[in-house]
Protein backbone atom coordinates (compact mmCIF):
# COMPACT_ATOMS: atom_id res chain seq x y z
CA UNK A 1 0.00 0.00 0.00
CA UNK A 2 1.11 3.44 -0.88
CA UNK A 3 1.21 6.26 2.36
CA UNK A 4 -1.17 8.32 0.91
CA UNK A 5 -3.77 5.45 0.92
CA UNK A 6 -2.92 4.10 3.71
CA UNK A 7 -3.51 8.17 5.27
CA UNK A 8 -7.01 7.99 3.72
CA UNK A 9 -8.00 4.37 4.25
CA UNK A 10 -6.25 2.73 6.74
CA UNK A 11 -5.16 -0.76 6.98
CA UNK A 12 -6.91 -3.86 6.50
CA UNK A 13 -7.00 -5.52 9.76
CA UNK A 14 -6.38 -9.11 8.55
CA UNK A 15 -3.21 -9.24 6.88
CA UNK A 16 -0.18 -11.55 7.59
CA UNK A 17 1.77 -8.70 6.00
CA UNK A 18 1.77 -4.78 5.44
CA UNK A 19 4.36 -2.41 3.76
CA UNK A 20 3.67 0.90 3.20
CA UNK A 21 5.65 2.23 0.30
CA UNK A 22 6.28 6.03 0.24
CA UNK A 23 4.53 6.37 -3.33
CA UNK A 24 3.07 4.02 -6.34
CA UNK A 25 6.85 4.18 -7.71
CA UNK A 26 8.32 2.07 -5.12
CA UNK A 27 5.29 -0.11 -4.47
CA UNK A 28 5.31 -1.01 -8.51
CA UNK A 29 9.31 -1.80 -7.96
CA UNK A 30 8.23 -3.97 -4.85
CA UNK A 31 5.60 -5.64 -6.49
CA UNK A 32 8.09 -7.54 -9.27
CA UNK A 33 9.87 -8.84 -6.25
CA UNK A 34 6.69 -11.38 -5.91
CA UNK A 35 5.96 -14.79 -6.64
CA UNK A 36 3.19 -13.91 -8.13
CA UNK A 37 0.29 -10.78 -8.97
CA UNK A 38 -2.88 -10.78 -8.35
CA UNK A 39 -5.35 -8.19 -9.57
CA UNK A 40 -8.26 -7.50 -8.08
CA UNK A 41 -11.15 -4.73 -8.98
CA UNK A 42 -9.59 -0.97 -7.77
CA UNK A 43 -8.75 2.55 -8.90
CA UNK A 44 -6.47 4.21 -10.95
CA UNK A 45 -3.44 3.07 -9.03
CA UNK A 46 -4.44 -0.59 -9.78
CA UNK A 47 -4.83 0.18 -13.34
CA UNK A 48 -1.27 1.61 -13.11
CA UNK A 49 0.39 -1.33 -11.93
CA UNK A 50 -1.34 -3.51 -14.05
CA UNK A 51 0.03 -1.91 -17.00
CA UNK A 52 3.41 -1.27 -15.42
CA UNK A 53 4.01 -4.71 -14.95
CA UNK A 54 2.67 -5.56 -18.12
CA UNK A 55 5.41 -3.28 -19.48
CA UNK A 56 8.16 -4.49 -17.54
CA UNK A 57 7.33 -8.07 -18.74
CA UNK A 58 7.20 -6.75 -22.77
CA UNK A 59 10.68 -5.00 -21.91
CA UNK A 60 12.44 -8.01 -19.95
CA UNK A 61 12.90 -5.95 -16.97
CA UNK A 62 10.72 -8.71 -15.21
CA UNK A 63 10.98 -12.44 -15.35
CA UNK A 64 7.50 -14.34 -16.36
CA UNK A 65 8.27 -17.85 -15.83
CA UNK A 66 7.14 -19.65 -13.17
CA UNK A 67 5.67 -16.15 -12.19
CA UNK A 68 2.25 -15.39 -13.39
CA UNK A 69 0.26 -11.84 -13.48
CA UNK A 70 -3.27 -13.04 -12.77
CA UNK A 71 -6.19 -10.74 -13.54
CA UNK A 72 -9.21 -11.01 -11.07
CA UNK A 73 -11.68 -9.61 -13.99
CA UNK A 74 -14.81 -9.84 -11.16
CA UNK A 75 -18.40 -8.65 -11.98
CA UNK A 76 -19.83 -5.13 -11.29
CA UNK A 77 -22.47 -3.35 -11.71
CA UNK A 78 -26.46 -3.79 -11.69
CA UNK A 79 -28.57 -5.31 -14.17
CA UNK A 80 -28.23 -4.65 -17.86
CA UNK A 81 -25.23 -2.01 -16.68
CA UNK A 82 -23.43 -5.42 -15.15
CA UNK A 83 -19.85 -6.17 -16.86
CA UNK A 84 -16.49 -7.30 -16.02
CA UNK A 85 -14.14 -4.98 -14.63
CA UNK A 86 -11.08 -5.12 -16.60
CA UNK A 87 -12.83 -6.05 -20.17
CA UNK A 88 -11.89 -2.92 -22.12
CA UNK A 89 -8.39 -2.71 -20.73
CA UNK A 90 -8.03 -7.16 -21.58
CA UNK A 91 -9.42 -6.29 -24.90
CA UNK A 92 -6.73 -3.26 -26.09
CA UNK A 93 -4.27 -5.98 -25.50
CA UNK A 94 -2.71 -8.12 -28.38
CA UNK A 95 -3.51 -11.69 -27.89
CA UNK A 96 -0.04 -13.10 -27.72
CA UNK A 97 0.43 -11.41 -24.42
CA UNK A 98 -1.34 -13.70 -22.44
CA UNK A 99 1.12 -16.78 -23.35
CA UNK A 100 3.80 -14.92 -23.96
CA UNK A 101 3.69 -13.16 -20.45
CA UNK A 102 1.96 -15.48 -18.25
CA UNK A 103 -0.65 -13.26 -17.98
CA UNK A 104 -4.07 -15.31 -16.69
CA UNK A 105 -7.48 -13.83 -16.72
CA UNK A 106 -10.19 -15.27 -13.92
CA UNK A 107 -13.04 -14.64 -12.49
CA UNK A 108 -12.80 -15.38 -8.61
CA UNK A 109 -10.12 -14.96 -5.93
CA UNK A 110 -10.15 -18.84 -5.79
CA UNK A 111 -9.14 -19.64 -9.15
CA UNK A 112 -6.32 -17.10 -8.74
CA UNK A 113 -5.29 -18.70 -5.42
CA UNK A 114 -5.57 -22.06 -7.03
CA UNK A 115 -3.22 -20.45 -10.19
CA UNK A 116 -0.37 -19.72 -7.67
CA UNK A 117 -0.44 -23.21 -6.03
CA UNK A 118 -0.11 -25.02 -9.22
CA UNK A 119 3.01 -22.45 -10.30
CA UNK A 120 4.43 -23.47 -7.28
CA UNK A 121 4.36 -26.65 -7.03
CA UNK A 122 5.51 -26.85 -10.85
CA UNK A 123 8.53 -24.31 -10.07
CA UNK A 124 9.14 -26.46 -6.29
CA UNK A 125 8.53 -23.21 -4.23
CA UNK A 126 5.30 -24.56 -2.67
CA UNK A 127 5.09 -25.24 1.02
CA UNK A 128 2.16 -26.22 2.57
CA UNK A 129 0.64 -24.58 5.42
CA UNK A 130 1.16 -25.51 8.96
CA UNK A 131 -1.83 -24.37 10.19
CA UNK A 132 -5.13 -23.66 8.68
CA UNK A 133 -5.67 -20.14 6.84
CA UNK A 134 -8.39 -18.83 8.25
CA UNK A 135 -10.26 -16.34 5.94
CA UNK A 136 -12.50 -13.45 7.91
CA UNK A 137 -16.39 -13.10 7.13
CA UNK A 138 -16.64 -10.58 4.48
CA UNK A 139 -18.27 -7.06 5.52
CA UNK A 140 -21.85 -6.79 5.05
CA UNK A 141 -23.00 -3.96 2.75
Amino acid sequence: QCEDTYQSEGLCDFNDYVCVQPNIFFRMDDLQDADAEIVLAGGSGTVQELIASVMQREAGLTRSENRPLIVVNSEIGEGRHRTRVYDPLLAAMPNDYFSKYNIHVVSTVDEALALVKKTQVLSGKYVPPTVPVQVPPAPSP
